[in-house]
Protein backbone atom coordinates (compact mmCIF):
# COMPACT_ATOMS: atom_id res chain seq x y z
CA UNK A 1 0.00 0.00 0.00
CA UNK A 2 1.00 3.56 -0.50
CA UNK A 3 -0.23 6.46 1.27
CA UNK A 4 1.13 9.47 -0.79
CA UNK A 5 0.57 13.11 -0.53
CA UNK A 6 -0.24 15.49 -3.16
CA UNK A 7 1.75 14.62 -6.35
CA UNK A 8 4.94 16.89 -6.54
CA UNK A 9 4.10 18.33 -3.53
CA UNK A 10 6.84 20.49 -1.26
CA UNK A 11 9.76 19.95 0.78
CA UNK A 12 7.28 18.99 4.14
CA UNK A 13 5.45 16.70 1.67
CA UNK A 14 7.85 14.84 0.52
CA UNK A 15 9.17 14.61 4.16
CA UNK A 16 5.21 13.10 5.26
CA UNK A 17 5.51 10.87 2.59
CA UNK A 18 9.39 9.53 2.98
CA UNK A 19 8.16 8.92 6.73
CA UNK A 20 4.88 7.55 5.77
CA UNK A 21 3.15 9.78 8.07
CA UNK A 22 -0.21 8.30 6.94
CA UNK A 23 1.13 4.40 7.21
CA UNK A 24 0.29 3.14 11.04
CA UNK A 25 2.75 0.80 12.91
CA UNK A 26 2.89 -2.71 11.87
CA UNK A 27 2.95 -5.75 14.09
CA UNK A 28 3.26 -9.55 13.46
CA UNK A 29 -0.35 -11.27 14.19
CA UNK A 30 -0.42 -14.62 16.00
CA UNK A 31 -0.76 -15.89 12.26
CA UNK A 32 2.65 -14.62 11.04
CA UNK A 33 0.68 -12.05 9.19
CA UNK A 34 1.80 -8.74 9.08
CA UNK A 35 -1.15 -5.67 9.91
CA UNK A 36 -1.67 -2.50 10.94
CA UNK A 37 -1.70 -1.79 14.76
CA UNK A 38 -4.11 0.95 14.71
CA UNK A 39 -5.72 3.02 11.76
CA UNK A 40 -4.95 6.17 10.07
CA UNK A 41 -8.19 7.48 8.95
CA UNK A 42 -6.78 9.73 6.47
CA UNK A 43 -5.71 6.41 4.70
CA UNK A 44 -8.72 3.76 6.03
CA UNK A 45 -11.93 1.98 5.31
CA UNK A 46 -14.04 0.79 7.86
CA UNK A 47 -17.26 -1.67 7.15
CA UNK A 48 -20.24 0.49 8.31
CA UNK A 49 -21.31 -2.77 10.51
CA UNK A 50 -18.08 -2.75 12.32
CA UNK A 51 -18.17 1.23 12.71
CA UNK A 52 -21.92 0.52 14.28
CA UNK A 53 -20.68 -1.75 16.26
CA UNK A 54 -17.88 -0.43 18.28
CA UNK A 55 -20.04 3.16 18.47
CA UNK A 56 -17.91 4.96 15.82
CA UNK A 57 -15.24 7.74 17.16
CA UNK A 58 -15.43 7.87 20.72
CA UNK A 59 -17.03 11.34 21.41
CA UNK A 60 -14.27 11.61 24.59
CA UNK A 61 -11.89 12.48 22.41
CA UNK A 62 -12.47 15.92 20.89
CA UNK A 63 -8.97 16.96 19.04
CA UNK A 64 -7.87 15.72 15.78
CA UNK A 65 -5.70 13.08 17.23
CA UNK A 66 -5.45 9.73 19.20
CA UNK A 67 -9.40 9.32 17.41
CA UNK A 68 -7.49 6.92 15.32
CA UNK A 69 -5.51 4.92 17.52
CA UNK A 70 -8.42 4.47 19.58
CA UNK A 71 -11.01 3.56 16.47
CA UNK A 72 -8.60 1.03 15.85
CA UNK A 73 -7.89 -0.37 18.83
CA UNK A 74 -11.57 -0.89 19.54
CA UNK A 75 -12.32 -2.47 16.35
CA UNK A 76 -9.59 -5.22 16.74
CA UNK A 77 -11.64 -6.17 20.10
CA UNK A 78 -13.91 -7.06 17.44
CA UNK A 79 -12.32 -8.01 14.10
CA UNK A 80 -9.00 -7.48 12.44
CA UNK A 81 -7.24 -5.25 10.79
CA UNK A 82 -5.13 -5.22 7.76
CA UNK A 83 -3.43 -3.14 5.26
CA UNK A 84 -4.83 -3.21 1.16
CA UNK A 85 -1.49 -3.69 -0.11
CA UNK A 86 -2.67 -1.96 -3.80
CA UNK A 87 -4.02 0.64 -2.51
CA UNK A 88 -3.00 4.48 -2.93
CA UNK A 89 -3.88 6.99 -0.78
CA UNK A 90 -3.66 10.79 -1.48
CA UNK A 91 -3.69 13.69 1.21
CA UNK A 92 -2.53 17.02 1.12
CA UNK A 93 -0.56 18.92 3.72
CA UNK A 94 0.01 22.58 2.82
CA UNK A 95 0.20 24.27 5.57
CA UNK A 96 3.60 24.90 6.00
CA UNK A 97 5.68 24.97 8.67
CA UNK A 98 3.31 26.35 11.30
CA UNK A 99 0.90 24.14 10.38
CA UNK A 100 3.22 21.14 10.74
CA UNK A 101 4.23 22.46 14.55
CA UNK A 102 0.70 22.32 14.94
CA UNK A 103 0.05 19.23 14.04
CA UNK A 104 2.43 17.70 15.81
CA UNK A 105 1.88 19.29 19.08
CA UNK A 106 -1.57 17.87 18.43
CA UNK A 107 -0.54 14.54 17.95
CA UNK A 108 1.35 14.47 20.62
CA UNK A 109 -1.37 15.83 22.70
CA UNK A 110 -3.61 13.00 21.58
CA UNK A 111 -0.75 10.18 22.52
CA UNK A 112 -0.87 11.71 26.36
CA UNK A 113 -5.00 11.40 25.81
CA UNK A 114 -4.62 7.71 24.75
CA UNK A 115 -2.36 7.14 27.20
CA UNK A 116 -4.13 8.36 29.98
CA UNK A 117 -7.58 6.76 28.41
CA UNK A 118 -5.87 3.16 28.23
CA UNK A 119 -3.14 3.10 30.98
CA UNK A 120 -0.09 2.60 28.26
CA UNK A 121 2.85 5.13 28.00
CA UNK A 122 2.78 6.63 24.36
CA UNK A 123 5.57 9.27 25.37
CA UNK A 124 7.36 10.23 22.13
CA UNK A 125 10.65 8.63 21.83
CA UNK A 126 13.20 10.03 19.87
CA UNK A 127 13.82 9.13 16.15
CA UNK A 128 15.65 9.46 12.87
CA UNK A 129 14.18 10.76 9.41
CA UNK A 130 14.27 7.18 6.95
CA UNK A 131 15.33 9.40 3.98
CA UNK A 132 18.47 10.80 5.23
CA UNK A 133 19.43 14.02 4.80
CA UNK A 134 19.72 17.29 6.30
CA UNK A 135 16.61 18.67 5.45
CA UNK A 136 14.64 15.29 6.99
CA UNK A 137 16.99 14.87 9.92
CA UNK A 138 16.32 19.14 11.31
CA UNK A 139 12.19 18.11 10.38
CA UNK A 140 12.52 14.54 12.09
CA UNK A 141 13.67 16.63 15.17
CA UNK A 142 10.98 19.18 15.38
CA UNK A 143 8.72 16.56 14.66
CA UNK A 144 9.88 15.08 17.79
CA UNK A 145 10.24 17.84 19.72
CA UNK A 146 6.53 19.25 18.51
CA UNK A 147 4.74 15.33 19.62
CA UNK A 148 7.05 15.68 23.24
CA UNK A 149 5.74 19.21 23.40
CA UNK A 150 2.00 18.50 22.70
CA UNK A 151 2.18 15.29 25.13
CA UNK A 152 4.10 17.44 28.00
CA UNK A 153 1.92 19.52 27.93
CA UNK A 154 -1.30 18.10 27.67
CA UNK A 155 -4.06 19.34 30.32
CA UNK A 156 -6.69 16.95 29.83
CA UNK A 157 -9.21 19.17 28.37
Amino acid sequence: MQAMLKPGGNILSRYYESQEILMPFTVIAEEGIIRPEYLITANALVWKKALSKIGGFNERIKMAAGEDIDLGWRLLEIGELCYALNSVTYHNFEDGILGFCQRFIRYGQGNKMISNLYAIDLMPKMFSAKKNNFLNQTLARLQYACLLWGYITYSGK
